[in-house]
């Protein structure tokens, strides 16, 4: 069960197809602030993410947006998808290669169809619109944030800390492992308690029978156990885990 005596909030990058984790944390959240005006991190999950190799399922491989690489240092808000004849359906082709036996390979597709062919090209606001189409396909109850509009003095671990006081938020809730990332004393003065999730392992699709990976986009959620068995596991996740 939750505990409903803090407000709280998390803060994140505005990723492609982000994996299961993300989207519980929405669901866990009272906010969601998207890191929009920060730079872009390379090698993170912004510009791509992970679905399975083709013919090989305990394999993964990237699906990428097309980015410049001139964009390397860019801040994220400011990037523009680098467009050309054919790259949605390219995109499209590598799902439809990794997934066309998935059982539930339609309602994949129609998601990641609606999504792909998105016409924004700012990366920040086409990211933002497939996760609010995800939200959308799932139940997702939340209220969305850009960093961009509320405007806090600091970096790192400070500026969080100033972005939770900005919402009156008292607690902050990190991804796994997260805490030795922040300085906790930029909480501390603010009377924020920091609190870290629990591992998606405890989602019985994962525990029980591996079907699929942990880092994997959402899309392989969708296209394996279908929207409903998706909107399943976040529910029974939501409900029964304990946030201290």
């Amino acid at each position: 069960m939750l505990q409903e005596d803090s407000y709280k909030t998390a803060v994140h990058q505005p990723n492609f197809f982000p994996w299961m984790g993300y989207f519980l944390k929405i669901a866990l959240c009272d906010a969601f602030i998207f890191l929009d005006d920060v730079q872009l991190t390379w090698r993170g999950y912004t510009r791509r993410t992970k679905i399975r190799k083709a013919g090989q399922p305990d394999q993964q491989q990237w699906l990428t947006l097309p980015i410049a690489g001139s964009d390397r240092l860019s801040v994220i808000n400011n990037i523009e998808i680098k467009v050309y004849d054919g790259w949605q359906e390219n995109l499209l082709e590598k799902l439809t290669n990794s997934y066309h036996l998935s059982p539930y390979y339609d309602e994949g597709m129609g998601l990641a169809q609606e999504v792909i062919y998105c016409p924004e090209t700012n990366l920040a606001k086409y990211n933002l619109f497939g996760v609010q189409k995800v939200m959308e396909r799932l139940g997702i109850k939340g209220q969305l944030e850009l960093s961009s509009s509320t405007p806090v003095s600091g970096t790192g671990s400070r500026r969080i800390a100033q972005l939770m006081k900005n919402y009156e938020s008292k607690m902050y809730l990190s991804g796994g492992g997260g805490n030795k990332y922040h300085d906790l004393d930029d909480f501390n003065k603010e009377s924020i308690i920091v609190t870290e999730m629990p591992d998606i392992l405890q989602l019985s699709v994962i525990a029980e029978n591996k079907i699929i990976q942990k880092s994997a986009s959402i899309l392989e959620w969708i296209f394996m156990i279908g929207l409903e068995g998706t909107r399943h596991q976040i529910d029974e996740y939501v409900k029964n885990i304990r946030l201290k």
